[in-house]
């Protein structure tokens, strides 16, 4: 069996020799690659979980915008339709107003040739 002293400078060769052939091998670089890839994975995790929240929060503001432009149609369409009402009030009176004055016309025009 080997002491102590002896498994430790075993491991610390392995250590070292497998450090050696990693920085002047770049073959094995598809081995490591999934550990490099997992801190990227973990930043695309965190900027797709940003952007979430950023969509999340658009929707919901433009959700609020839609309903603020929803509610003023229909207060739009309201003020519209007073304002029909309105015109077909004038309406009547211009035309009471006409009939007014073709018959005070009338009333003249037979006064004078009374006269």
């Amino acid at each position: 069996m080997l002491s102590p002293n002896t498994h430790m400078i075993l491991s610390m060769s392995l250590i070292t020799i497998a450090l050696y052939w990693w920085i002047t091998h770049p073959s094995i670089e598809p081995f490591i690659e999934p550990f490099k890839s997992s801190k990227k994975s973990t930043n695309l995790l965190k900027e797709n979980k940003r952007l979430k929240n950023q969509n999340a929060q658009l929707k919901k503001k433009y959700r609020q915008k839609i309903n603020d432009m929803s509610h003023q149609v229909t207060e739009l369409s309201s003020n519209v339709t007073e304002l029909d009402d309105n015109v077909s009030e004038i309406a009547a009176i211009a035309k009471h107003n006409t009939t007014t004055v073709c018959l005070i016309q009338k009333h003249a025009d037979e006064m004078s040739s009374v006269e």
